[in-house]
């Protein structure tokens, strides 16, 4: 079990797995962590499977970790002046392929057909990136 643990402080260490800081994390974006987690978990194979994954993305803010990761979508958005809304594009399309990638390995381990896929989004309200 992955777990992101926010606090108010910059004190103390926030991704752990099995209540141990992943100290390996340290330095990589969690969505991508996560995604790569999430494969692991599919190429195992075990059946049945109840999966939920929880994706920080976009989130309330876009840390500079995760500019430096989403660098890679910016020729999608390139016509977007506002550097803001720019940058939350970019998350926006990363999120948006690691779900696609998501859905792949779930039909690769064949068990796409028997499953219901729920996406949802508590990212709402006034945008930081306005």
């Amino acid at each position: 079990v992955l777990q992101q643990f926010w606090s108010n402080s910059s004190l103390g260490f926030d991704f752990h797995q099995n209540n141990i800081p992943l100290r390996k994390a340290q330095g990589h974006y969690i969505t991508t962590l996560l995604s790569a987690k999430v494969e692991a978990i599919l190429r195992r194979g075990k059946k049945p499977l109840f999966l939920v994954v929880s994706h920080v993305a976009p989130g309330g803010s876009v840390s500079d970790m995760a500019v430096k990761e989403e660098d890679r979508f910016r020729a999608y958005i390139r016509n977007i002046e506002h550097e803001g809304r720019s940058k939350f594009a970019a998350v926006i399309k990363s999120l948006d392929a690691y779900v696609g990638r998501l859905v792949d390995n779930l039909y690769s381990a064949e068990i796409l057909n028997n499953l219901v896929i729920l996406f949802m989004s508590a990212t709402g309200g006034r945008s930081p990136f306005d």
